[in-house]
């Protein structure tokens, strides 16, 4: 089964966020964290962890070399554009609950 370029930048942008922010992966991913320099600096940036993500997607679905690397970027821009979606809404939020309470 062919899995379309667009499908599979979503799904690794969905993957980025659960290895990310996911619970039921919080205690194996601070276990991580804490043993690996490296990995701890993967497990905290969304572009990182966004364009392996893309990369694995892609390598998972059997296209050719050049794709892995366009669809890991691709997923690494969209992972980030997300995070920064959802955090600049978190902020609003926590901004509006203050000035509501006041």
């Amino acid at each position: 089964m062919i899995i379309p370029d667009w499908l599979q930048i979503i799904a690794a942008t969905g993957l980025t966020m659960i290895v990310l922010y996911g619970s039921i992966l919080k205690l194996p991913r601070e276990w991580i964290k804490a043993r690996h320099t490296i990995l701890n600096e993967l497990f905290t940036c969304s572009m990182c962890l966004g364009f392996w993500s893309g990369f694995s997607v892609s390598y998972l679905t059997n296209n050719g070399f050049t794709l892995h690397i366009v669809i890991g970027l691709a997923s690494s821009a969209s992972s980030w554009l997300y995070d920064s979606v959802i955090g600049y809404m978190q902020s609003l939020d926590v901004y509006y609950s203050r000035k509501l309470k006041k």
